[in-house]
């Protein structure tokens, strides 16, 4: 990864936590009534996690990225983008509740999908991200 690639994902990992944290049930998401992540919704058990992407910014990212996520029956709950100095920078909130595949499976697909289009794209489960945030 080049340095200022490795600079934008140092850079966003406050934003990936933050669209964390408001998954985890922030008054921005109960406004929307999405509930507290892993909680069951309206008969619906959200099954929570986040795709960082991060790549030179052309054309038609968002469009092969949630096309790749369509394909896999994944839902987009939420989506934050930005271009910092030419690079672009995308955290997307995701429920499997549906997916075809669980995150271990997605994780390498996904990163296929990175290199064929020259970006890099990771998947976590939302659980990591709670048991990191109560120490």
């Amino acid at each position: 990864m080049s340095g200022i690639m490795a600079l934008a994902v140092r850079r966003c990992r406050p934003l990936f936590d933050r669209l964390v944290q408001r998954a985890a049930g922030s008054p921005v998401q109960q406004e929307r009534d999405l509930g507290p992540v892993g909680m069951i919704m309206n008969g619906n058990e959200k099954n929570l996690a986040v795709v960082l992407v991060v790549g030179e910014d052309k054309t038609g990212i968002v469009a092969q990225v949630s096309d790749f996520l369509w394909k896999e029956n994944i839902n987009i709950e939420d989506i934050n983008q930005k271009i910092m100095h030419g690079v672009f920078v995308m955290t997307m909130l995701v429920d499997l509740a549906g997916a075809r595949s669980d995150v271990g499976i997605l994780g390498p697909k996904l990163e296929k999908l990175g290199e064929k289009i020259g970006l890099s794209i990771q998947i976590q489960h939302h659980k990591i991200f709670e048991v990191m945030h109560r120490v």
